[in-house]
């Protein structure tokens, strides 16, 4: 998994952030179930997560995208639980 996010990529933050703010919750959720975790980088993923926050509890599909990033980071030999933590959305 590459670790930099390249320019098409990045575009999709403004893109989410601006579905985000028409409350297009179902489309947010959407690209989160499409997106190919083994083969996203690692900053793309992370910048999902962040991005997609705030709307947790709106995006049906957000907890099982964070689960697939954190098995896919302990697969690669990552230390997930850092790279994830405060990510999950949960209430502790």
């Amino acid at each position: 998994m590459q670790s930099t996010i390249d320019l098409q990529e990045y575009e999709m933050f403004p893109y989410i952030d601006q579905l985000l703010k028409e409350e297009r919750f179902d489309e947010v959720s959407h690209i989160l179930k499409s997106t190919d975790i083994a083969n996203t980088s690692t900053d793309l993923l992370i910048g999902y997560l962040c991005i997609t926050l705030a709307a947790h509890d709106k995006l049906p599909y957000r907890d099982l995208f964070f689960q697939k990033t954190k098995e896919e980071l302990f697969r690669q030999g990552e230390n997930a639980e850092k790279i994830l933590s405060n990510l999950e959305g949960k209430i502790q």
